[in-house]
């Protein structure tokens, strides 16, 4: 697992760690986890570093495409080539639609493999939304990675 943004940092975490799971272990005893903190920078800068490799799979957690125009340039790049899935979780339904719809305006071919719907696997834990922007009701109940989409570029 490669972590990768302007906001990424270590923090007392070494730069790449290795890490067994329990309940990974259970059914797959050799497995281990190894993450990779790169140095904080720009998705579409991190793929012209020698450090890169194409991933399997990409996932933009609770993204704020919509939100945020310092994604555009990056997105063409989170799907490199057909067969590389986004992933992308959102708060609400709305945002993800949103957001599905940018990423197709941003990249060619592009096909839908899980239209925006709720996440089976979001947070059960709701918090408060502290949110500063505007873009939410000030003190809302919302559930991190609430809602997904996926996507991939066309064979």
């Amino acid at each position: 697992i490669v972590l990768i943004g302007d906001e990424v940092i270590s923090g007392d975490f070494p730069p790449v760690f290795t890490v067994k799971s329990n309940q990974a272990q259970k059914e797959r005893p050799d497995l281990q986890i190894r993450y990779t903190f790169e140095p904080p920078c720009l998705y579409q800068d991190y793929v012209n570093t020698p450090s890169y490799s194409v991933p399997d799979v990409v996932a933009a957690l609770d993204c704020g495409f919509k939100f945020y125009p310092t994604w555009d340039p990056c997105i063409p790049h989170l799907l490199p080539k057909p067969g590389v899935p986004l992933v992308f979780t959102e708060f609400t339904l709305q945002d993800t639609k949103d957001n599905l719809q940018k990423v197709e305006g941003l990249v060619e071919d592009l096909e839908v493999i899980l239209p925006p719907r709720r996440n089976p696997y979001c947070s059960r834990r709701p918090v408060r939304c502290s949110d500063k922007t505007g873009n939410y009701i000030k003190n809302s109940v919302i559930f991190s990675n609430d809602y997904i989409s996926v996507v991939k570029r066309k064979s």
